[in-house]
């Protein structure tokens, strides 16, 4: 199922897993090794380094 997926990106793209929620998204594949959140909400409320109180 994940192969079906993999040929529908664009040349130059990849999948990842998010390092916070834990689903799969779309990156460039130049920068796959350090996109480990799949956006800015997702790393705010998932990082180690958040310092909100929730």
């Amino acid at each position: 199922m994940k192969s079906s997926t993999t040929e529908k990106l664009h040349p130059g793209t990849t999948l990842n897993v998010c390092a916070g929620c834990g689903e799969e998204f779309v990156v460039i594949k130049e920068i796959a090794d350090v996109a480990t959140y799949c956006g800015p909400e997702c790393e705010n409320q998932h990082s180690i380094f958040n310092t909100n109180d929730k």
